[in-house]
């Protein structure tokens, strides 16, 4: 009788130690096929990414502007779904993918600001000018007649001062005359906004030789007018 019993649980252990050596394999085989869904999910997610970059490369040369913010659309939905992805596969944390708010100015107040811009600069240049006349003025009479600074002269401060101003006066005078003889190249050249004007095009519409041949010229006819400036006089 006790060696039956002894027998049965010789048995019983061996069954015990079958099921143990089963469920090990059984784990082995979740976890490779664990790894191999993860592995496939990386591709997933890597092709996602570069699809996402393909199409934001191909909205850079598209040709018009209706084709850019489609290619555009279309990347913004496939990076948010690789987003999604690298969640689920630990490759990004939730709040990395939360925008964070940050200051922004609204596009209708941005000209009225540079227009702004341009006043306060003329007005200070404007008040700058008599200032350092004043100043001029007040330490001539501190130092002997062959130190004295003439005002409104070459030798002084106040001369650039003046050229800076006359520029800025001069930049608002072409403006202006667009308004007053072609208020179309006027909207076209102000950012006001419209669809169609120069920031927007040069951005969408030029190749990178258009672009560079435009910067160029508009460059080159900066120096120029600043050159110019030198040549007013006080």
């Amino acid at each position: 009788m006790q060696d039956h019993i002894l027998t049965e649980e010789q048995k019983l252990e061996q069954d015990l130690e079958k099921i143990q050596a089963r469920k090990a394999e059984l784990a082995e085989e979740r976890q490779r096929a664990a790894d191999a869904e993860r592995t496939k999910q990386l591709g997933v997610h890597a092709n996602l990414v570069q699809d996402a970059q393909n199409l934001r490369a191909e909205a850079a040369q598209a040709p018009d502007e209706k084709t850019k913010l489609l290619l555009l659309t279309q990347a913004a939905d496939i990076q948010a779904e690789a987003n999604r992805l690298a969640v689920e596969l630990g490759l990004m944390k939730p709040d990395e993918l939360e925008e964070k708010p940050g200051f922004s100015i609204p596009e209708k107040a941005k000209p009225f600001i540079w227009l702004g811009s341009i006043a306060a600069l003329l007005t200070y240049l404007y008040v700058k000018f008599f200032g350092l006349k004043d100043a001029i003025d007040l330490n001539n009479t501190k130092v002997d007649p062959f130190s004295q600074v003439r005002p409104y002269g070459l030798d002084s401060i106040q001369k650039l001062t003046f050229e800076k101003f006359t520029l800025g006066i001069d930049a608002v005078s072409v403006f202006i005359l667009l308004g007053v003889f072609a208020p179309v190249l006027l909207w076209y050249f102000l950012p006001f906004g419209s669809k169609i004007n120069f920031q927007t095009e040069f951005k969408n519409e030029l190749t990178p030789w258009q672009r560079i041949i435009v910067s160029v010229l508009l460059v080159l006819g900066l120096f120029l007018l600043v050159g110019l400036s030198h040549s007013v006089k006080a």
